[in-house]
């Protein structure tokens, strides 16, 4: 090795060291500059900020709305948590957002997916049924807090409630229908599910969908058959059933009914019935 070598070495090393040592105090500064304006502005009022911007609302929300992206783009970024206060901050801003334009879906869209990334979901959530209220031809809004609620919170009648509120509004799919009465059987409402799909079907004559929501709705009326027969043999017994064959057994019922789905009725350890095809049909 050259003598001169080591010391063109150590002088790249040097050099690397310092670059890396300066980017990381400028991504620490910007960081910490971004993270104070979020909390500035997160302290101007929905009201004040809708004085202010006068004929510029459209504008303002803009830049609202951009302050938080590169704030969010930037902690995502570099791998860094958002504070529950910085959170707080976020939404704070995305209601002045929302404020200033109610009809500007993209905020709303943002409060919506950030629990994703640790966002307050009750913060989301409220959000989300202000854009509700909002935008009356967008059935996104419910559908959003449809998947809050039923994944996040774990809450199936709530969740049905939005689905079906969805379903009111222009362009929601036609699945929400049968998605909306698994709700209400998730949440041992089996004969809500019922009466909710008998009003649908009678609402749509479309043969595709009411053939598709006709099948749904025999399934349930199984699992409600199967169940009222549960609860006579408890009170013919005096104890529960281990399994749905011992209506057979007993005479309560003939034979155990088809599954439209194609998979098999069974009793779950809660007392409840349900089928091995969980009400989805079988790929092909």
């Amino acid at each position: 090795m050259k003598r001169g070598q080591p010391v063109i070495w150590l002088i790249f090393l040097i050099a690397g060291t310092l670059s890396v040592l300066a980017a990381h105090k400028v991504f620490t500064s910007r960081s910490q500059k971004l993270t104070e304006s979020i909390q500035a502005l997160s302290l101007i009022p929905p009201t004040g900020a809708e004085i202010s911007a006068m004929e510029f609302k459209g504008i303002s929300s803009d830049f609202f709305l951009l302050r938080v992206m590169t704030f969010l783009g930037l902690k995502f970024g570099e791998r860094t948590k958002v504070s529950p206060d910085e959170w707080h901050s976020v939404y704070k801003i995305l209601d002045t957002v929302t404020t200033l334009d109610p009809k500007f879906w993209d905020p709303y869209l943002l409060a919506g997916t950030m629990v994703q990334e640790g966002g307050p979901l009750e913060h989301a959530n409220r959000l989300l049924l202000k854009a509700g209220e909002e935008l009356p031809n967008n059935y996104r809004p419910y559908a959003l807090l449809w998947y809050n609620t039923f994944y996040l919170e774990d809450n199936p009648q709530k969740a049905g409630l939005y689905l079906k509120e969805a379903i009111k509004r222009p362009g929601a799919p036609f699945y929400y229908t049968g998605l909306a009465a698994r709700m209400d059987l998730y949440a041992d409402r089996t004969k809500d599910a019922i009466a909710f799909l008998k009003s649908i079907i009678l609402d749509n004559q479309e043969s595709y969908v009411s053939e598709y929501l006709k099948k749904r709705l025999i399934s349930l009326q199984i699992i409600d058959y199967l169940e009222e027969k549960l609860k006579e043999y408890e009170l013919r017994y005096g104890n529960k059933p281990k399994s749905i064959e011992q209506l057979v057994l007993t005479g309560l019922i003939k034979k155990i009914p088809t599954d439209p789905y194609g998979g098999t009725f069974y009793l779950l350890p809660t007392g409840r019935v349900y089928t091995t095809s969980k009400l989805v049909e079988k790929k092909k």
